[in-house]
């Protein structure tokens, strides 16, 4: 049972990036038992309380609170290159260039394909 995904890894021809893995605990604190170190092939997959799995953020109680987390911080990133560009304080223009870049172009595309960059 320990060693079906590299067995069926190797039967399918797959490479593995075992670089690229790691271990997440769903909802930890109904673990039993103490955690166990993972490996894979041998090699031992670090544990992290969070991931980036297709994009998106998945914590181990599996909210959306770093997820979330993520894109608010990158949409101040945004916000705040804006402010930076443009000399002018005109309100009217600068509510302008964020709604237009902000929402046009960045939010969509965070929020239906969870990009994040």
């Amino acid at each position: 049972m320990r060693y079906l995904i590299a067995e069926w890894a190797d039967m399918w021809r797959l490479q593995i990036a075992v670089t690229k893995c790691c271990a997440i605990h769903l909802n930890p604190k109904y673990v039993y038992s103490p955690v166990k170190q993972l490996a894979f092939n041998g090699t031992h997959l670090p544990t992290h309380q969070s991931v980036r799995d297709l994009r998106i953020m998945v914590n181990e109680s599996l909210t959306p609170s770093s997820h979330i987390a993520k894109i608010t911080a990158t949409a101040h990133q945004r916000v705040n290159l804006i402010f930076r560009t443009f000399v002018s304080r005109d309100v009217t223009m600068l509510l302008r260039a964020y709604t237009t870049y902000t929402f046009g172009l960045y939010l969509n595309t965070i929020l239906l394909f969870g990009r994040l960059h």
